[in-house]
């Protein structure tokens, strides 16, 4: 089903704030102040759970990379909805890892 297809795509419970809020900084990359943005596209069921992850725009660090995928698994979700019924659906979430 294309997006557009959609009344709603799937949302992280709590918003963006709840991806940020479920990311853990890799050690490695905090003493080294490697920053970066990953893009993960994730597939939610209709209830709600996360089915699937992937990184569809790598930040270039593969331990970024993981842990965005994880931190997006973490977070619980809004279905997408269609006809106002919840229906499994792709999203894509930009995960920004910045030293602060």
């Amino acid at each position: 089903m294309n997006q557009q297809d959609l009344d709603a795509l799937p949302q992280p419970v709590g918003g963006m704030e709840a991806v940020i809020a479920a990311v853990r900084y890799p050690d490695e990359a905090l003493k080294k102040s490697i920053e970066g943005v990953v893009t993960v596209a994730v597939l939610v069921d209709a209830s709600g759970r996360v089915e699937e992850t992937r990184v569809t725009q790598s930040s270039g660090y593969p331990p970024l990379d993981d842990e965005a995928l994880i931190a997006v698994a973490r977070v619980r979700w809004l279905a997408g909805r269609k006809d106002g019924k919840p229906i499994p659906a792709w999203t894509t979430v930009p995960v920004e890892f910045r030293v602060e």
